[in-house]
């Protein structure tokens, strides 16, 4: 599990959430967290050229209107991916693709990097855009975007790469088909139709095809323990001190009660979690599930082996 990153600021965007199920339940609170992305284009100055080497003439539709969306589409994507990049630090991106001549681009990897002086390039390989229909439900018909982009990251020497998947749906704002008859069919409609919501989905497929070269921000609703002695202690927790929080909790774990130790240690879990140690979180919510059957722990433990 990658180390998280310790913002201070996010303390100050805790939301709490009081959940009314009587006066012996417990309240949550909002923990974000914000984990260090997993990769990088380089350690030092990086220079990532990015070209296209998806062919349009190999799309199963060959009907013009098709192939010309799907160029927009595509060339918004590569546009987008780049452009992002270049937003990471100790990073430059030259970008090949010309919207107005969108060919495939079949020069050798190893000759482009040398030509242009870049650390990696980052090519296009596959596109494909769709508008669909959800499943109709009390008589309403909605629709989607459907947009999947795959990506191939190479190194300068054209040697090594590493495939890049982003996908993406969205839902097409204001189309609802209420009341329709019996006899009424929907077909989908063509993406060039729909041209802003297909857009935004092929930034988001770049998108998600880069999440694990950016950092990523989790947040979860942790129930508390509303028992007297944890009081000062959840204070401290909705005031945004978790140093605090965990000065008030830490005696508890020695207390002789198991069952008031592991809602101490899973306390500490929470302010652990606050301050992005998810080591420690996991180490208190495993101490916490020990000392009784804690459900709160266990989906602790759970989220934190998830990411």
């Amino acid at each position: 599990m990658e180390t998280a990153k310790t913002i201070a600021g996010l303390l100050l965007a805790i939301f709490v959430t009081i959940v009314s199920k009587g006066p012996s339940a417990p309240s949550s609170i909002n923990v974000p967290i914000t984990y260090a992305a997993r990769y990088y284009f380089g350690r030092d100055t990086a220079t990532i050229l990015v070209i296209n080497q998806f062919d349009l003439n190999n799309t199963k539709d060959t009907s013009a209107k098709k192939i010309d969306a799907l160029k927009g589409a595509a060339y918004t994507s590569l546009k987008f991916i780049g452009s992002q990049i270049d937003l990471l630090p100790h990073t430059r991106v030259i970008n090949l693709v010309d919207s107005l001549n969108f060919q495939a681009n079949k020069d050798s990897v190893k000759n482009l990097a040398s030509k242009y002086n870049a650390t990696q390039v980052l090519a296009l390989k596959n596109f494909d855009a769709a508008i669909i229909r959800s499943d109709i439900q009390s008589s309403e018909i909605y629709l989607n975007t459907l947009v999947n982009a795959d990506f191939k990251l190479y190194e300068g020497n054209g040697l090594f790469s590493k495939k890049l998947h982003g996908t993406a749906s969205d839902l097409v704002s204001g189309e609802n088909y209420k009341h329709l008859s019996a006899g009424e069919v929907f077909v989908s409609p063509p993406i060039g139709l729909y041209k802003a919501a297909v857009d935004t989905s092929s930034e988001n497929a770049a998108m998600d095809a880069l999440k694990d070269y950016f950092p990523n921000t989790i947040s979860h609703d942790r129930p508390l323990f509303s028992d007297h002695f944890l009081t000062k202690g959840v204070e401290k927790l909705y005031a945004g001190d978790p140093d605090g929080a965990i000065k008030l909790f830490e005696p508890y774990l020695q207390d002789k009660n198991a069952k008031k130790a592991g809602k101490a240690a899973y306390m500490l879990a929470i302010a652990y979690e606050f301050k992005g140690n998810v080591e420690k979180a996991g180490e208190m919510a495993t101490l916490s599930l020990n000392k009784f059957n804690n459900p709160y722990a266990t989906t602790m433990l759970q989220d934190l082996k998830d990411e």
